[in-house]
């Protein structure tokens, strides 16, 4: 018979074979399961159950209940715990965990939990806006916070989530990096082979040709190539530790590149030998690290001496060019590993509207050929 879940709290709850009103019940204590038996009814296994899970502690730890006295710092520390058993991705969790120590905790760590209120809430992020932060990064640290108070009211801790309607303000606007054009990426191309780093060379190549990511880049194996017809297989993504997982949407996907880029593989792979990863990088800071420095050598800076471009960027550019050219927005979203067309359209909206031009006078053509047909419309 399956585990029945506990209304509230982690764990499971199973009846025992061959005894009536008797149930087996598990948790998790950080890295370890418990078990035990109980006698009684179901709804009292549950209370007794919800009693037992409290996250990274076990029968030790405090009782769960709103009254007990945790404070909202003492409730992200058990919730990110919790993450970590649950199986949440690392880089995940540290992020997280980066945002509760640098943002949430300094501001609001030693309120109580019975206590918290949106007022709270919707000072801190106001003081966040003060620091000058962008609305991205708002919502990044703010992600936590209430995923974490949601997670509480499903325990019982609270009964609402003040977060869920406390007031999000605006932060700055996010800059917009400008793509580089076909020209800029040539030179960029270029100047890599010139210093013989024909690893960058070939990386800034294919992430302009197939609009992958760095981390997918630097994940790639021979075995994901297919040379003879022409393909790349993307189901893996690197983090800057060198571990592999998958991609940002969790997809495979297999792109299509044209004879050019297939040539250049097969003119890397006789080069390097290699038999396992195409670049042969271990960190995916590299890539714009040495992408940073051809920029500054080749002068694409501002007027601060940074560069006017991203590796990411490459990405943006690919998409550009193709949606630019009349390649259609599900297309172009396929190729990018978007898991909707609409991140595609609200990210590259302006590549569509600079087509817009292109598409007027086309339709000044069909109206021109219309009047003609029908002159008594002149």
């Amino acid at each position: 018979m399956p585990a029945r879940r506990a209304p509230k709290g982690g764990g499971s709850i199973r009846p025992v074979a061959g005894r009536r009103d008797a149930w087996r019940l598990r948790w998790m204590d950080g890295a370890r399961q418990h078990e035990k038996t109980f006698r009684g009814s179901k709804t009292m296994a549950s209370a007794e159950l919800r009693s037992l899970v409290v996250l990274g502690g076990g029968q030790s730890a405090i009782p769960v209940g709103i009254g007990e006295g945790r404070t909202v710092a003492q409730l992200l520390e058990e919730w990110t715990a919790w993450q970590e058993v649950r199986g949440t991705e690392p880089h995940t969790v540290q992020q997280n965990r980066n945002a509760i120590r640098l943002r949430i905790v300094p501001a609001i760590g030693n309120v109580r939990l019975n206590e918290l209120t949106v007022r709270h809430i919707d000072l801190m992020l106001a003081t966040w806006k003060q620091d000058g932060l962008r609305t991205t990064t708002l919502r990044r640290y703010y992600a936590p916070l209430r995923t974490a108070l949601g997670q509480a009211v499903k325990w019982g801790w609270l009964d609402t989530n003040p977060a869920a309607v406390a007031t999000m303000p605006r932060g700055k606007a996010s800059e917009r990096h400008e793509p580089p054009p076909p020209d800029v990426v040539r030179a960029i191309i270029d100047k890599a082979r010139a210093r013989e780093d024909h690893m960058m060379a070939s990386a800034v190549w294919l992430a302009y040709a197939s609009g992958m990511r760095r981390g997918e880049l630097c994940a790639l194996r021979w075995s994901d190539v297919d040379l003879g017809a022409s393909t790349v297989t993307i189901g893996g993504n690197m983090d800057r530790h060198a571990r592999i997982g998958p991609t940002k949407t969790h997809q495979k996907r297999t792109v299509r590149v044209d004879a050019g880029t297939a040539s250049m593989l097969k003119d890397l792979h006789e080069r390097t030998g290699s038999k396992s990863a195409v670049l042969g990088v271990d960190n995916p800071d590299l890539l714009t690290d040495r992408f940073r420095k051809i920029c500054k050598m080749l002068g694409f800076v501002d007027d601060e001496e940074k560069p006017l471009y991203r590796f990411h960027d490459l990405r943006h550019a690919s998409a550009t060019e193709l949606l630019g050219r009349g390649a259609s927005l599900g297309g172009v979203s396929v190729r990018l590993g978007h898991a909707n067309p609409r991140t595609t359209l609200t990210t590259y909206v302006h590549a569509l509207t600079t087509d817009d031009t292109n598409l007027a006078e086309r339709m000044g053509q069909i109206m021109l050929g219309l009047t003609k047909r029908n002159p008594s419309t002149r």
